[in-house]
Parts: C-alpha cells; structure tokens; sequence
C-alpha cells in the first residue's frame, strides 16, 4: 500500500438541491485501468447515488452520464472496485459536507493510506 493525495469535490446545486452533492473523488495518481462503467455493480446503492451524486440540471447530462464519467476519468485509477469507489465518495461526503458553506463549491483533500481516508493540512477549499 502507498500514500495518495485525493479530492473530494463537492458541489451546491441550488436551486435544483438544498445540500452538498458529489461532483468526484479524484485520486492524484494516474495508474488507471481500463475497466468500463457497469451500472449493475452499483444497484444496491443508486438511490443514494441518484440523491447525493445528481448530475446537476444546469450541466443537461443524465446520472448515469457523470456516473460513467467520474468512474472511466478517476474511479478506475484508484485500485478500487467500482461499488467501493462509489460507496466510499457517499461516505466522505456524508462525513465532510456540514463542513461545507454555501452556495460554494467544496473541495477536501485527503490523503488515502492502507485504505483508509483522512483529511490533511491543506482542509477544506471553496470555490
């Protein structure tokens, strides 16, 4: 195992949303497969996906477009499964967006250690 710096990256929707949604997780390092989007390994959880990872309306993509996007761009670099790369953003962003302030956009950096997540010094930026 070995220390990567990630984002979680946040984004104030309004007025489509009245709370933080996941815009991505992006890991730092670029050793990415090429492991396509299967919206069945995510079935179990795709209603909170549907609630806390929306593509925003203003972007005019459907769900499962960002969902394929973050996953194909970043999910596949990180040495995950699909369902804990999805799974993993839904509880980081649970855990971090009371820290947030609206209507900014949030961005948390982490570091990511024997499968683990922490927050590191440079905290939590908005944009």
């Amino acid at each position: 195992m070995y220390l990567s710096i990630w984002i979680l990256a946040l984004s104030y929707c309004s007025p489509h949303y009245n709370y933080y949604t996941i815009h991505g997780l992006w890991p730092s390092q670029n050793y990415c497969t090429n492991t396509p989007f299967s919206e069945n390994k995510i079935k179990s959880i795709e209603s909170e996906l549907n609630k806390y990872w929306p593509s925003c309306p203003k972007y005019h993509h459907t769900n499962k477009w960002l969902w394929t996007h973050e996953w194909t761009k970043h999910g596949t670099c990180t040495n995950m499964t699909e369902y804990d790369y999805f799974k993993s953003a839904l509880d980081l962003r649970n855990k971090y967006s009371p820290d947030c302030h609206a209507p900014h956009n949030c961005y948390i950096c982490l570091k990511y250690f024997k499968g683990q997540f922490e927050e590191v010094e440079c905290g939590i930026m908005e944009l």
